[in-house]
């Protein structure tokens, strides 16, 4: 199966987008992870796993997040780049 994986970036003008293909379920969280980290703290990585559409936020209040908080969605803006 393959993930189509997009961060995005809310906190520049113009909004900075990623978008990553994995395709290895093992590799899914550290992908996830390292997004987050590398855009930034106001940023967020939505996903599908063919079923459920996925929001990822950072758990670190500063510094670089060890790991993040998945929250199923039904809506998201830029869900067709995921599609």
């Amino acid at each position: 199966m393959t993930f189509k994986i997009l961060a995005i970036n809310t906190g520049v003008d113009p909004i900075q987008t990623q978008k990553v293909e994995v395709l290895q379920p093992t590799k899914l969280p550290e992908t996830i992870l390292n997004l987050l980290n590398n855009m930034g703290k106001s940023s967020h990585v939505i996903y599908s796993d063919g079923t459920t559409m996925w929001t990822c936020h950072h758990m670190a209040v500063g510094g670089s997040s060890s790991g993040y908080h998945r929250t199923p969605i039904k809506y998201h803006a830029f869900a067709a780049e995921i599609q």
